[in-house]
Order: structure tokens, then sequence, then C-alpha cells
């Protein structure tokens, strides 16, 4: 009787174990389905505003800790987006830079590694938005990187922060 009784409880606690790996095994399926799906989501959405950026953009305004650029200066300036690239058309500071964008942070986010120049292999942290025409970043130094990504889109003295507005020219 002991027996019968020791052999019903260990086929018990089988079947209890049993149906604990199953439902641990649908619990990690369901989340590895779920982190895929966000995974796409967002993919799709740096793709869409990825898309968003390309073609040309006129410089309409340029600040750098603190201090804005006479219009003067910015006569022919313009940022070229294609791929996932950008080239500076400045006739100050040519340039190009590989770009990552995180649509999905808040304030969302860009990457710009330089590809050549002084600051080539270096990234350079920020934050854009786009609204009504307009592209406006907000990026941090390489040389400042220590003090992180910028939180808002302000420059101020020693800042170590840039900030340009830019105006879609064609697509």
């Amino acid at each position: 009787m002991i027996i019968q009784t020791l052999k019903r409880t260990v086929v018990a606690d089988k079947s209890v174990a049993h149906f604990c790996q199953i439902v641990c095994s649908i619990i990690v399926l369901l989340t590895a389905i779920c982190g895929v799906a966000t995974s796409i989501e967002a993919a799709d959405l740096a793709s869409a505003e990825t898309n968003d950026l390309q073609g040309r953009w006129m410089v309409v305004s340029l600040e750098s800790d603190g201090q804005k650029a006479p219009v003067e200066a910015l006569k022919g300036g313009s940022w070229t987006f294609k791929g996932s690239g950008v080239s500076f058309d400045d006739p100050h500071a040519p340039g190009k830079a590989s770009v990552k964008i995180y649509p999905s942070k808040s304030p969302k986010a860009i990457d710009l590694v330089a590809l050549d120049g002084h600051q080539k292999g270096k990234t350079s942290e920020g934050i854009y938005k786009l609204e009504d025409g307009l592209l406006t970043i907000c990026l941090r130094d390489a040389a400042t990187r220590e003090k992180g990504r910028p939180a808002e889109f302000v420059t101020t003295a020693n800042s170590g922060l840039g900030l340009i507005v830019l105006k879609r020219a064609d697509r």
C-alpha cells in the first residue's frame, strides 16, 4: 500500500513537473515571439524613418556651444542623406558619415560616424526631430562624448553640442 501511494505520488509529481515544463516552454516561446515582433516593429520604424530622411536638406540655422552661426556662413551648406550615409556639402567643412537612427527612443536618437577627415571613425551621438518639413539635429561633439547623448535641442557655452536645422531641398 505504501509503495502504491509512493508510485502514485511519483507519477503525479512527474505529471505536474511535465505540465510545468510545458507551461514554461510556452512562456519562453511567447516571450521570444513578442521580442521578435518588437524587433521587427523597431526595424520597420527605423526603415520608414530612414526613408523620410533621404534626399538633400539645406542648412537653415547652425549653433555650436551656444553661439549662432551668421547667416552668410550657412550659404551653400547642405546635407544629403543616401541610404545609411550622409554627405555634408559645406564649403567650410565637407565630409561624409554613416548614419544610424533610433526612432523608437524619446527623443529620437541618431549616431553619425565620420568616414573621413580628422574625426574619421569617431561617433557623434545626437537626437533629432522631423516635423513640418524641418529636420532638427542636436549632436554631441565626439571629443566630449563622455558627457553622453544630448537630451534636448539646446546648446550652451562649453557644452560640446551643435544644433543644426535643415529644410528639405528635394527628395
